[in-house]
């Protein structure tokens, strides 16, 4: 009788996390936080790719989406299908090539990585005080990207501060 109940808990663990695996990828979202939880990066992949940014639990970018269009009418970012998903976490020092008041910069952070069936991959990264995102391709030939779509969709009511520049600096040397 042990031995049933033991093979019947065992099946029962493999058919939860299995249809919790399915669940999750018919879902189209995935998440990603940053290494001291702080923010996080939740992506959908229903009709085009958005992404939504969470500060301390509370919302600071609703679903914005981004896109990016080749010279061939190929749009990455589109109604494409995730193939494989990877998550990482680093953290390592980088010597930064320009002097710096630090010999060395801690870089620090939580990476979700979707591999699409079309040949590219959408990168993002959670940081305990920032975001960032990137397309990588693995198409052989060179591209040409025509167009690339990224929207801001900020929640109501929400304040943004913008720093107002009235020169511009050309080697060192300021312009008016």
């Amino acid at each position: 009788m042990k031995n049933q109940t033991k093979h019947f808990f065992g099946l029962f663990l493999a058919l939860f996390f299995g249809i919790t695996q399915l669940a999750s990828a018919a879902s189209n979202e995935y998440t990603v936080n940053s290494p001291g939880g702080k923010v996080q990066i939740v992506v959908t992949t229903i009709n085009k790719v958005a992404y939504s940014v969470y500060y301390e639990n509370k919302i600071i970018l609703s679903p914005s989406t981004l896109s990016m269009t080749l010279d061939n009418g190929i749009i990455l970012g589109g109604s494409d299908k995730v193939q494989k998903v990877h998550n990482e976490e680093v953290k390592r020092e980088i010597i930064p090539v320009v002097p710096h008041k630090n010999r060395e910069i801690e870089d620090h952070y939580s990476e979700l990585k979707l591999d699409f069936r079309e040949g590219y991959s959408l990168i993002f990264r959670a940081y305990d005080d920032g975001v960032a995102y990137r397309f990588e391709t693995r198409f052989k030939d060179e591209i040409i990207v025509v167009n690339e779509e990224v929207t801001y969709q900020f929640p109501e009511n929400h304040f943004l501060y913008f720093p107002e520049e009235e020169s511009r600096m050309m080697n060192g040397i300021s312009e008016p």
